[in-house]
């Protein structure tokens, strides 16, 4: 039964590891890699390259952390997570860029994923409001100055919680508010 339950052990080495030492969760997820019976897996590349996105991420390696959310992207298994996890995915990938002063690609990037993401993100307005934000910051020189970027965070923030909003966040957007 070892195999079948390697999965669920790799998991819960990363979730620890990625609190106490982050430096040891990426090496559980390079091992978990390079497993057979992981590689077989048909969520392998969204759960080795999210965790390891948002492991740099947490550790300000923003360039790192975006590369693995870039391959995240490309791997086939991403199609098979639902729209809105792949919209939350695509979002986390933009709040990344804009560490990384990515301006142009993330104006690029907002656009596709208003064209691709439509109808989900009619449905849910805290992505679609992460996406006029990051949009309007990419044109802002004083973020707390800017009433638009203030009026769509206080929007943004207000959302009923009710629904564990935040929880589902890859990248909790109001901490990430916040910290600009």
């Amino acid at each position: 039964l070892k195999d079948k339950f390697l999965f669920y052990y790799y998991n819960a080495l990363v979730i620890n590891y990625s609190k106490l030492d982050p430096e040891k969760a990426i090496t559980v997820l390079d091992k978990a890699k390079k497993n057979t019976a992981i590689q077989t897996l048909p969520i392998f590349g969204a759960f080795i390259y999210l965790n390891m996105g948002l492991i740099y991420y947490s550790q300000k390696k923003y360039k790192i952390s975006a590369k693995q959310f870039s391959r995240l992207i490309l791997q086939k298994d991403f199609l098979s997570l639902s729209l809105q996890f792949q919209l939350k995915i695509a979002i986390a990938e933009l709040v990344i860029r804009y560490h990384l002063n990515q301006t142009d690609l993330i104006e690029k990037k907002i656009k596709k994923i208003r064209r691709d993401y439509k109808k989900t993100i009619s449905q849910s307005r805290r992505d679609g409001y992460m996406l006029i934000i990051l949009n309007e910051l990419i044109y802002c020189n004083n973020i707390r100055s800017n009433k638009i970027v203030q009026a769509k965070i206080k929007e943004m923030k207000s959302i009923e919680l009710d629904d564990n909003y935040q929880a589902l966040d890859i990248i909790n957007y109001n901490d990430w508010v916040d910290d600009l």
